[in-house]
């Protein structure tokens, strides 16, 4: 090839390169030409992500293409580029499993993302976890462990200790009191390591005017009663530690040191408590001003207590909780639920709310009560569907009775039993949450549900997002056991 040809092949390269590349560009930023309209317009895409992976994605009854396998099998996602402003009705499928529904708004320039897709099996497969009569149950905090107790016909109350993830053999079992029909173990609270356990034991025998607080150290297997062997010592004695268990008895806050066996008599007339950060939050009313304020104190017990807010007068409260950015949540036990900013102002969220609970991020919160179920967001989030802070939103309002609630791994989505039915609702409200009735348990009747009073209840529904299982209480033959089932993980 001479020099001409070639610098006429360079000149026509070039000519297309600037004849294309502007073409490609447009394209690439999501304009095509409208041939009806007889214009360039700018479109714009939806990005789903989907799990379990390998379902068909239908955008109004057009089944879509797939990525490439490496794609979807590493992302999970599909991609769908090039769509008019509009709506579009988008449906995904999966063999066995409940399918999902929206019709989503495209606008132009806009990647319109659904992140948070969960398909569950019509029929998952369910595993008896106890199968023994449960009288009571308590989790451990990561729901690797459970201390129970059964119906039986012997006298003695007996404490079973398992662990979850060898449910086949028990931990260890104590045989605490005979006279059961006369005593009941309350106040169940494990320590972070899951080796020790503190309870009381409390009694309808008029003898017994006072509860029994009591320690069972699983490692060397014993069971203490802290009434007479461990010693109490006085707030200023005491050092920071982490073996340690928070314990609120009789409106008392003890602070139990199972290493160095020590009690330490945090503080009086305290109506609820938590920690976070190396300080514990808590309500207090004294006897000289009535009202309830919240305090906090560096959880060493040093003299620095410092009140934070003082609260309405007259109200008493059951549960404490802190957000991420330290405000503060407070059920009373009538019921009400109120939110202490960080500029100490105090907000009424709902009069009638029968428990909730933070997300694993602590941003935001559900709170719900017979028959509604609401969340409410802490921080302004910013990812789609974007939501300002203080949005109270009504997530389902049931006919059914609403029994207990949990939140799904993804924080994005909820379990909750209503009636005989244990359903799954997604948060996003965009057209409409899709909620599917995943489980039907054999009975209504929930005997443990509340056992323990306000502020206590123990949870018939626990959802454990390290192992992505879901326990919850059924009938069998008449009595209550403990079953699981596996959720796909998000």
């Amino acid at each position: 090839m001479n020099h001409q040809k070639k610098a006429i092949l360079i000149v026509l390269c070039v000519l297309m390169f600037l004849i294309l590349a502007p073409s490609v560009i447009f394209y690439g930023l999501g304009y095509q030409y409208d041939f009806d309209e007889k214009e360039v317009v700018q479109t714009g895409a939806i990005i789903v992500k989907i799990s379990p992976s390998q379902t068909d994605v239908f955008l109004n009854g057009k089944l879509q293409n797939k990525n490439s396998f490496w794609e979807e099998l590493l992302n999970n996602f599909v991609k769908i580029n090039q769509l008019k402003v509009g709506e579009y009705n988008l449906k995904i499928k999966k063999d066995d499993h409940f399918s999902w529904e929206k019709n989503i708004e495209v606008k132009e320039g806009i990647i319109t993302k659904l992140e948070n897709v969960i398909l569950l099996p019509i029929n998952p497969e369910i595993k008896n976890v106890i199968s023994e009569n449960l009288d009571n149950f308590w989790f451990s905090q990561d729901n690797n462990k459970i201390a129970y107790t059964v119906f039986s016909n012997q006298k003695n109350i007996i404490l079973n200790i398992l662990d979850l993830d060898n449910p086949e053999k028990n931990i260890a079992e104590f045989k605490l009191l005979a006279l059961k029909s006369d005593f009941e173990i309350s106040n169940l609270k494990w320590s972070k390591d899951k080796e020790n356990i503190v309870f009381e034991i409390t009694g309808n025998n008029t003898d017994i005017l006072k509860s029994k607080l009591y320690l069972v150290n699983l490692k060397e297997r014993k069971i203490i009663n802290l009434d007479k062997n461990f010693k109490l010592i006085s707030s200023s004695q005491w050092q920071s530690k982490d073996d340690t268990i928070f314990y609120l008895k009789n409106n008392d806050l003890y602070r139990i040191n199972y290493s160095d066996k020590l009690i330490n008599l945090f503080s009086k007339n305290i109506s609820a408590y938590t920690v976070k950060n190396n300080f514990v939050y808590y309500t207090k009313s004294t006897p000289i001003d009535p009202k309830i304020a919240v305090y906090k104190i560096k959880n060493n017990g040093l003299s620095d207590e410092s009140l934070i807010i003082e609260l309405p007068a007259g109200e008493e409260f059951d549960k404490i909780e802190i957000s991420a950015d330290d405000q503060i949540i407070l059920r009373s036990k009538d019921k009400k639920l109120y939110l202490a900013d960080n500029d100490k102002n105090l907000k009424l969220i709902n009069s009638s709310v029968a428990d909730f609970q933070l997300s694993e991020e602590k941003n935001k919160l559900f709170y719900f009560n017979g028959h509604e179920i609401w969340i409410y967001y802490l921080e302004e989030k910013i990812v789609q569907p974007a939501k300002e802070k203080d949005a109270n939103e009504l997530v389902t309002r049931l006919s059914d009775e609403i029994k207990n609630v949990v939140w799904y791994s993804t924080s994005e989505h909820l379990f909750f039993q209503a009636g005989e039915i244990i359903k799954f609702i997604e948060l996003d409200n965009r057209d409409k949450r899709n909620c599917y009735d995943f489980i039907k348990l054999e009975s209504v009747d929930n005997p443990l549900l509340g056992k323990e009073g306000p502020g206590v209840v123990n949870d018939s529904l626990v959802f454990d997002p390290e192992k992505n299982k879901l326990y919850f209480l059924d009938k069998a033959d008449g009595e209550n056991i403990l079953r699981e089932v596996l959720i796909p993980s998000p």
